[in-house]
This record gives structure tokens, sequence and C-alpha cells, in this order.
């Protein structure tokens, strides 16, 4: 009875190894990317390319986030964020035990700062230089003044996170504090 029951669990691991072969992204079996956005009226396209995945979001409210998830694998080393929004206030993006915030100022020359924090350690600024920081450009067909008439914040996340394999991570967005 024993050995039924270890050659039962054998097979089970097993089975479970094989299972996580099978999702072992690949052109046979693609990742796909999905995103559950916390507001009703907010909305998001998802555009999918060999080595990026870009993320379209319009945020009526200008206040609100959403989970992102990689099925069947992992992120490509270039996801991007297309928020439509009027400013950038705040965007908190977490991942693993690392968040990052990001803050475009409202006024000229819209200088980005952004910090980081790493489980329990205090959170700390970053510069360019740091893997945790994230490129933020301001998109504009007519201005790129705040508050974007016509344009949005494109941003890509950090090289950590593109290095680490990830399959799910967060992001939280004001446009404007009220």
């Amino acid at each position: 009875m024993r050995h039924l029951v270890s050659v039962f669990v054998s097979l089970a691991l097993l089975g479970a190894l094989t299972a996580c072969a099978a999702e072992t992204p690949n052109a046979a079996n693609p990742v796909t990317y999905t995103a559950v956005l916390r507001r009703d009226d907010d909305r998001i396209a998802i555009h999918s390319e060999s080595n990026r995945v870009t993320f379209d979001i319009t945020s009526p409210s200008g206040i609100s986030g959403a989970v992102f998830t990689a099925q069947g694998g992992w992120f490509p080393d270039d996801v991007r964020l297309r928020l439509f929004l009027s400013g950038l206030e705040e965007l908190t993006v977490s991942y693993g035990d690392i968040v990052v915030q990001a803050a475009v100022s409202s006024l000229p020359p819209y200088e980005t700062r952004q910090s980081v924090q790493i489980g329990a350690t205090p959170v700390q600024p970053i510069d360019p230089d740091s893997a945790y920081w994230m490129e933020i450009m301001i998109v504009s067909a007519e201005s790129s003044s705040i508050p974007l008439h016509d344009g949005h914040f494109d941003v890509r996340l950090p090289a950590d996170f593109a290095d680490g394999a990830y399959t799910a991570f967060t992001a939280d967005w004001i446009d404007f504090y009220r």
C-alpha cells in the first residue's frame, strides 16, 4: 500500500512537472496577457509583439489601478503602460516585494521623481541609473504641457522587472490630487 501511494505521488509530481513544461512560452504555446481594472469605466487595450507588451489604459476618473498577469509564461523584456491621463502625480508599480513610485511634476520642466521600496526596507529615492527606474515620456500631438488634452504618458517598467521573469504586477495611478 505504501508503495502504491509513493507511485501515485510520483506520477502526480511528474504530471505537475509536465504541465509546467507545457507552460513554457513558445510559438505553439504563446503567453497571453490580462488586466483586471479596478473601475468599471476604465478601458484597456493590450498590444503584444515578440518582445514587447503594451497596455493602453484610459481612466476617465484619473484615479484607479489594475492587476496585470502573464498567463502561460512571464512578461517580456519590454512592458509598457500608455496612460491616457491629463497628469501623472503618482504612479505606483508593484511586483514581487518591490514597490516603485513615480511622479511627474505638473509644472514645467515636468520633472520626474521616483523612489523604490524593497521588502520592509525604507523608501529610497532613485535616479535614471537605477535598475528600478521607469522610463516615462509625455507623448502628445499638440503640446506636451500638463494637463494633457490629446496625449498620454508612456511608461516602461524597470529593467529589474524585465530581469525577474515575473508573471504579475500591479499599477495604481493618480492624475491629479484632488
